[in-house]
């Protein structure tokens, strides 16, 4: 989600608003250490909440290439339905797993 920021001379968020306005017009994600600051989470909070946030995004990559995998076995989309670009991304994503189930 985005936020609108106002600052002060010394460019330290002052206030914080969901919708741009006169003061505010500066965009920055609510996920923004220097606003998770401002909000009264300490920065090293701010840093953990990215960190599990980032660490969720690569676990949910898994769910979706587990999602793609069984679309495809049940007939539901076809392989060829995505981008060459995506296909050529499935295909070495597919590949490196492959390659990491034969080294264990």
């Amino acid at each position: 989600m985005q936020m609108y920021v106002s600052r002060d001379k010394n460019k330290k968020i002052t206030a914080v608003f969901r919708q741009p306005n006169i003061t505010a017009q500066e965009m920055i994600s609510s996920s923004d250490p220097e606003l998770m600051v401002f909000l009264g989470q300490d920065e090293n909070q701010s840093k953990s909440m990215v960190k599990y946030l980032q660490q969720s995004d690569l676990n949910m990559i898994r769910v979706i290439e587990d999602l793609i995998n069984i679309l495809i076995k049940k007939n539901i989309i076809r392989f060829t339905d995505f981008p060459e670009a995506s296909q050529s991304k499935i295909v070495n994503r597919q590949k490196i797993r492959e390659q990491l189930r034969n080294l264990m």
